[in-house]
Protein backbone atom coordinates (compact mmCIF):
# COMPACT_ATOMS: atom_id res chain seq x y z
CA UNK A 1 0.00 0.00 0.00
CA UNK A 2 2.93 2.46 0.95
CA UNK A 3 4.59 1.70 -2.53
CA UNK A 4 1.55 2.24 -4.47
CA UNK A 5 0.59 5.85 -2.33
CA UNK A 6 4.37 6.77 -3.48
CA UNK A 7 3.94 6.10 -7.08
CA UNK A 8 0.58 7.84 -6.98
CA UNK A 9 2.22 10.88 -5.30
CA UNK A 10 5.49 10.81 -7.81
CA UNK A 11 6.32 12.41 -10.98
CA UNK A 12 7.62 10.14 -13.75
CA UNK A 13 10.92 10.78 -12.26
CA UNK A 14 10.54 9.63 -9.11
CA UNK A 15 10.35 13.34 -7.05
CA UNK A 16 7.40 13.69 -4.78
CA UNK A 17 4.48 16.24 -6.45
CA UNK A 18 3.27 18.61 -4.27
CA UNK A 19 0.08 19.26 -6.67
CA UNK A 20 -0.31 16.14 -6.58
CA UNK A 21 -1.14 15.94 -2.51
CA UNK A 22 -2.77 19.26 -2.43
CA UNK A 23 -5.29 18.09 -5.36
CA UNK A 24 -5.43 14.65 -3.19
CA UNK A 25 -6.28 16.21 -0.16
CA UNK A 26 -8.83 18.77 -1.52
CA UNK A 27 -11.18 15.86 -3.81
CA UNK A 28 -11.01 13.78 -0.02
CA UNK A 29 -12.16 16.78 1.79
CA UNK A 30 -14.98 17.45 -0.91
CA UNK A 31 -16.03 14.46 -1.34
CA UNK A 32 -15.52 12.74 2.43
CA UNK A 33 -17.80 15.73 3.63
CA UNK A 34 -20.13 15.22 0.85
CA UNK A 35 -20.50 11.64 1.91
CA UNK A 36 -20.76 12.59 5.45
CA UNK A 37 -23.99 14.46 4.87
CA UNK A 38 -25.72 12.12 2.52
CA UNK A 39 -25.19 9.65 5.53
CA UNK A 40 -26.38 11.64 8.47
CA UNK A 41 -29.08 13.35 6.39
CA UNK A 42 -30.05 9.84 4.68
CA UNK A 43 -30.76 10.82 1.18
CA UNK A 44 -28.38 11.83 -1.45
CA UNK A 45 -27.25 15.15 -1.64
CA UNK A 46 -26.62 16.87 -4.46
CA UNK A 47 -22.93 19.28 -4.74
CA UNK A 48 -22.70 22.53 -4.78
CA UNK A 49 -22.15 24.56 -7.46
CA UNK A 50 -18.86 25.95 -5.61
CA UNK A 51 -17.44 22.20 -5.05
CA UNK A 52 -18.23 21.14 -8.58
CA UNK A 53 -15.90 24.21 -9.82
CA UNK A 54 -13.33 23.72 -7.62
CA UNK A 55 -12.83 19.46 -8.05
CA UNK A 56 -13.04 20.62 -12.21
CA UNK A 57 -10.73 23.73 -11.70
CA UNK A 58 -8.08 21.77 -9.36
CA UNK A 59 -8.03 18.81 -12.27
CA UNK A 60 -7.75 21.77 -15.29
CA UNK A 61 -4.63 23.42 -13.45
CA UNK A 62 -3.20 19.77 -13.01
CA UNK A 63 -4.03 18.62 -16.42
CA UNK A 64 -2.27 22.36 -17.57
CA UNK A 65 0.68 21.56 -15.61
CA UNK A 66 1.06 17.93 -16.39
CA UNK A 67 0.82 18.96 -20.37
CA UNK A 68 3.28 21.68 -19.04
CA UNK A 69 6.06 19.08 -17.95
CA UNK A 70 6.10 17.38 -20.74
Amino acid sequence: MADFLKGLFSEDNGNSSMMRVVVAVVVFVIVGTWSQHCILSGELVGFDYEEVALLIGLMGVKAYQKGKEA
